[in-house]
This record gives C-alpha cells, sequence and structure tokens, in this order.
C-alpha cells in the first residue's frame, strides 16, 4: 500500500512539473516573448502587472503596445488569452492587475475623492475609475512603446467588465488630456462585458464618451448571453434573456447610428473614427476563454 502510494505521489508529481513547463511555454509564446512581473509607482497608488516583451522588441524597436485587465475580483491572469495571443503577434502587452486587485495597492486617499457619489461608489469606484489611465500614463513613457512622429501614443486599451468601464475612463480621460497637450496616448479601445451603466455614474455615459471620442477606433463585445450588461431599457426584470446590444438606444448612439445598426459590423464616426459592436453568442465569463471574443 505505502508502495503504491509513493508511486501515485511521484507520478503526480512528475505530471505537475510537465504541466508547468508546458504551460510556461505556452505563456511564453514558445520562448518568443519574456514575460515578467513588473511593478510601479502610479498616481493613486502601486500598479503592477504581466509584462509581455516579443523578442527583438526594445528601445531600438518600440512596437505598438497593448494594456489588457481584468474585472472585479480577478487579476492579470485571467487576461491570458488575450496577452498570449497579442504577445504573439508581436505586440507589447501589459497584464494588468488593477488597484486593490493582484499585485496592486492603491493609495487610501482615492477612496475620499469618490465620498460625493455615495457608500457603494466610494467603496468600488477607486478600484477601476483611474487603473487603465494610470498604466498608460505610466508605459507612455517607457523606450520600448511606439508613438508617432507627433508623439502620439500607439497604445490600444482593453478589458473585462470592470476592465471595460477603466478602458472607458481611460479614453475619455486621455481625450480630455489631449486638449489641452495636443498628444493622445491611445491609439484604440475594445471593451468586454461591460456598457456605460457604471461609468455614467462619474460622468462617462455614452454620449460623453461618444463626445470624447476623439477619432479613435473603438469597439465593445457584448455578449447575448451577459448576465448583467447590455440590457433594453424595456427589459423585464428576471433570468438572462438573449440581448442585441446594437438595437439599443445606447448601443445606437456609440455606433453613431440613429435608426438601425448591424452587430459586428464596422461604422464610421462624425470625428473621423471607427466603431464596431461584436455580440458573441456567450456568456459573461465566457468572454475570458472564447476563441472567437480572443480574436
Amino acid at each position: 500500500m505505502k508502495k503504491r502510494a509513493l508511486i501515485a505521489i511521484c507520478i503526480g508529481l512528475a505530471l505537475i512539473l510537465i504541466g508547468s513547463i508546458l504551460a510556461s511555454i505556452f505563456n511564453a509564446g514558445a520562448m518568443g516573448t519574456k514575460v515578467s512581473r513588473i511593478s510601479f509607482d502610479a498616481a493613486n497608488g502601486k500598479l503592477s502587472g504581466l509584462l509581455y516583451m516579443p523578442k527583438g522588441a526594445g528601445a531600438d524597436n518600440p512596437r505598438p503596445t497593448i494594456i489588457v485587465t481584468h474585472g472585479y475580483l480577478n487579476s492579470a491572469e485571467m487576461q491570458d488569452a488575450n496577452a498570449i495571443e497579442l504577445s504573439r503577434r508581436g505586440y507589447v502587452v501589459l497584464a494588468l492587475d488593477q488597484y486593490d486587485h493582484g499585485h496592486s495597492d492603491l493609495d487610501n486617499a482615492a477612496y475620499e475623492q469618490y465620498a460625493p457619489f455615495g457608500v457603494f461608489l466610494q467603496a468600488w469606484a477607486p478600484f477601476w475609475v483611474n487603473s487603465m489611465h494610470d498604466a498608460v500614463a505610466y508605459m507612455y513613457e517607457q523606450p520600448y512603446v511606439l508613438k508617432d512622429e507627433a508623439g502620439n501614443g500607439i497604445i490600444g486599451v482593453t478589458g473585462h467588465s470592470m476592465g471595460g468601464f477603466s478602458s472607458t475612463m481611460a479614453l475619455a480621460m486621455d481625450e480630455q488630456e489631449a486638449m489641452a497637450t495636443g498628444v493622445r496616448k491611445i491609439y484604440c479601445g475594445l471593451t468586454e462585458g461591460s456598457d456605460f451603466s457604471y461609468t455614467g455614474f462619474v460622468g462617462i455615459d455614452v454620449a460623453a464618451a461618444d463626445d470624447l471620442g476623439g477619432g479613435r477606433t473603438m469597439g465593445k463585445v457584448a455578449a447575448q448571453y451577459d448576465e448583467f450588461f447590455f440590457n433594453a431599457p424595456d427589459a423585464p426584470d428576471g433570468t438572462v434573456r438573449k440581448k442585441d446590444y446594437v438595437s439599443t438606444p445606447d448601443g445606437l448612439a456609440f455606433l453613431q447610428q440613429t435608426e438601425s445598426a448591424q452587430a459586428n459590423t464596422w461604422y464610421e464616426t462624425s470625428d473621423g473614427g471607427k466603431r464596431i459592436i461584436y455580440e458573441p453568442a456567450q456568456t459573461h465569463p465566457w468572454n475570458h476563454f472564447s476563441k472567437n471574443t480572443t480574436a
């Protein structure tokens, strides 16, 4: 019996070791990408994340960069699918831990700023309102991040659920800052599993986001069976139902259409940008692991 138990333990340890090696190879794009944990001081605390650096990227060969981030009570690892695929294609990627998630810490003073919004938002909003914006500010200054001749950053932002809210805020704040500086740090943005229901509480509803688009390329992944978001205004309370975000007032406003729009279709906007809404037949959490959504 003892011998059998010892053999089982040895087999288990061998499988763990082999699995860990294979996972490391896969995560690093068959060793074509260096993955490392970084931490940095930011405007509202300390941020951390996993930096994916494709082979050849550096100060002498800066690359377009994408920051990916997670939802509430998750961490950077929940964006593995996006980070691995994007870095495999040659992008520098930062998989970000938002404030007070994973390895990141939020300054206590940040909570006090949201006291006027009520107890709920004071407790929750500080996590995501500035996380992506502050990460963009850091990455923009790194020599391996590509900029155009005018100094605009070639940085994309994307996030799931609460990470989508943070990405929406970063896009809006970046445009507000660009009005003063003439430089945009963010080139494009794609949110997953998030609408404007929470960013609206802090001033960025669909109309404000549209006004602050700045001619960027922007999109949303609005799953048809998302448990939390993309409801039509007249939808009854109850269980999850099939949703069609492009037919709602917010969806149409985001796409700058007045009567009707189609999912998975690009629309040009009045400021010279392009926008799209994808509607995969998924639930809210399935966005993380879906081949279609990653694509």
